[in-house]
Order: structure tokens, then sequence, then C-alpha cells
């Protein structure tokens, strides 16, 4: 009986392994490059050169125009893009706003074609917001300052990183007394952003700053290829929060211990987070087709310092772990996380040297059958 088990066993190896090489490679070849339709991000209106100042909206209250209306807008004119080249992503930055504008993937592609183009990790929301905006905002009746359109001023045209090196682009604008910088920090090895925002001399009566992160929230996207991001996730203490994008409609504000916000896929992660401030609350809402998350974190009259830490790049959960800040829990195990992490790491273990994840789960099936063979013997022998 053992011994017709094992046979079994081995027979159902061959025919896998036999299936995946002659059948799947023979009858399901990759796409032409005709039947890929990729999606660029669309090119975002123009706008003003100043940022804008609009009648406020408590972070409460739900489908305001005013939130519309101090959309992070990439302006196409005047704006200065600016590139960081490392050997895992390609990020642009554009100096209208000093907001990012793309985040190429080099090591993953758009489709299952090798010859595809990297994966775009930035999607502009409907009217072309895009991430890492910053508002100040005061009381009720106090106007929020965006530096939407903001003509920021830039250190670098750019840089190359490679190997373990780290660079540095800082962006500063000034205007009317009001000083915003942003900096950030790249390292050719992590897909990890670390950086700064410093508000120097705020203007009396604001209070708060908001850090933005906006994205299209039904984008369209080949059939061939998955949507990177496709609902919005939060950390508040040791709780992961999920949102589908049509649950935001009404909007949301978040009180507690906010770690990070962001967005999430099947395969990819993206988070920001400010480690360092206190009394942190977070803002969700989808309006226009557009999903929107902000930090909203105190700052004094004197301005603030706030680091932040940015990642961009796959649900790894040891590239997770790298990156700290608790990004790995954006990693959703279940309830038995608890089992279901140690046999992940088993996986990919097993995969550094078959380099086939089929494989990999036959293995570990293996390695799980013989380690309850006593369980499995007693089993039968009750039976019997």
């Amino acid at each position: 009986m053992e011994r017709n088990a094992v046979l079994a066993v081995v027979v159902s190896i061959a025919i896998l392994l036999l299936y995946q090489e002659f059948v799947i490679k023979r009858f399901y070849p990759p796409p032409s490059q005709d039947e890929i339709q990729t999606s660029e991000p669309q090119a975002p209106p123009a706008a003003a050169n100043a940022p804008s100042e609009v009648n406020p909206a408590p972070p409460s209250d739900s489908g305001s125009a005013n939130e519309a209306a101090t959309a992070e807008v990439h302006a196409a004119a005047n704006n200065q893009l600016v590139t960081v080249d490392t050997p895992l992503y390609t990020a642009t930055f554009g100096t209208s706003g000093a907001r990012l504008v793309s985040f190429k993937l080099k090591r993953y592609r758009t489709t299952v074609d090798a010859d595809s183009p990297p994966q775009e990790a930035i999607v502009p929301g409907q009217a072309g917001e895009l991430p890492i905006g910053v508002e100040l905002r005061g009381a009720q009746g106090v106007q929020i300052l965006s530096d939407t359109g903001a003509g920021y001023s830039v250190n670098k045209n750019g840089l190359t990183l490679q190997g373990n090196e780290s660079g540095d682009l800082d962006f500063q604008w000034s205007e009317a007394g009001l000083t915003l910088d942003k900096r950030f920090s790249f390292h050719a090895d992590s897909y990890a952003i670390d950086g700064q925002v410093e508000v120097i001399r705020a203007p009396a009566g604001y209070n708060e700053l908001l850090l933005s992160w906006s994205k299209l929230a039904d984008g369209v996207q080949s059939a061939l290829s998955e949507m990177v991001f496709d609902h919005a996730v939060l950390l508040n203490g040791k709780k992961l929060v999920q949102h589908q994008f049509k649950d935001m409609q009404k909007g949301e504000v978040v009180e507690g211990d906010i770690r990070w916000i962001g967005y999430a896929g099947r395969h990819f992660f993206g988070g920001l987070s400010a480690p360092d401030a206190h009394n942190t609350r977070a803002w969700l809402k989808t309006r226009d087709r557009t999903a929107d998350q902000k930090l909203l974190i105190p700052i004094t009259p004197e301005g603030a310092k706030i680091p932040l830490s940015l990642y961009l790049g796959p649900k790894d959960v040891d590239v997770l772990d790298k990156a700290g800040h608790d990004f790995a829990r954006a990693v959703d195990l279940g309830w038995f996380g608890f089992i279901a992490l140690p046999m992940l790491h088993v996986l990919e273990l097993s995969h550094r040297f078959t380099g086939n994840y089929g494989v990999d789960i036959i293995l570990l099936t293996l390695v799980i059958k013989i380690l309850f063979i006593p369980l499995t013997q007693t089993s039968y022998k009750s039976m019997q």
C-alpha cells in the first residue's frame, strides 16, 4: 500500500512536469506584441504655476467640490522632469508641485511577454492627480493652501544609482514668506524611498499638513494584464484596514495610530508613512473615478519637519520587512498567518533551487505529508 502511494505521487509529478513543458508551451504560447495593449498614464491637463487656494471643507465632508478643486494636477507647462534610475526602478518627478509622475518597475513586466514594457505603478486620477501632494489646512473658514502647480526648484537634473549607492533630490518652493521643502533619498538596492517634508513659516491659522496620494480608481488596462492597485489599505496600530474603492464614496476619517496609508493589488503594494508624526489621522475618499488618501499631520505656526517613507514595489514579505515601518503587514495572510508565513518562507527557499512554483508546492506537500506520517498511521489504525 505504501509503495503504491509513493508510485502514485511520482507519476503525478511526472504528469505535471510533462504537461507544463509539452502542452502549455505548445498550445498556449505567449501573446504576440499585436495582442498586447498597454496603457500609459493619461496626460494630465495644464495648471497654473501658482498654488491654488480654495474654500475649505472639513475632512469628514464627503463629495465636496472643494476636494476636486484642490486636486494635485501635474502641469504640462513649465514642468521639468527629473529622473532617478536604479537597477530596480525608474522614477520620474515633475517640478510642478514636486509630484511623482512615473514609477516603472524594471523587474516586472506589464504582461507575461518578456518583451512587454516595465510595469507602471503610477496611474493619475481623473483630473491628473498625482502622489505626494501637500496641503495646509486650518480651522473652519480658513482657506486650504495647496502646492498644486507650484514651481519647485530642484538641486539636481537626475540621478543614476548602481550597487549600494544612494542619492538625494531636494525640491523647494517659496512664496509670500512660506517655504515648502520636499527631500527624497533613493537607494539602488531598495524599493523604499526615504524623505522629509519641511514647512517654514506657515501662514497664521494653519495647524495641519496633508500628504495626499491620489490615483484612478477604475483605470482601463489590457485584458492581458492586471490593475496594479485595486483597493486602498492602511495600517491602524496593528490592524490592517482594507477598503474597496466603491466603498469609499462617502469619505471617511480614520483616527488612531496610523502607521501608513497606501494601495495594494494581488502582487504589488504602494505605501506612504510619516513614522515620527503624532496624532496622525487618515482621510479616504473616492470621487470622480479617483481614489484619494491623505495623511493629516498636526503642525505648529513655526512650521514642521516631517520624515517620510515611501514604498512602491512587489508584495514580497522579505523585501517589505527590509523596507521597515511595518510595510510587511500589507501582505494579508489571514487568520492563519502564523502558519502561512513559515510555509511561505519554505516555498521561497525551495524556489531558489527549482525556479518553478508548481514543483515547490508539490515538494512542500510532500514535506507536510512526511511530517504527518505518525498521525496518518494512527488514523489508519483507528479506521481499521
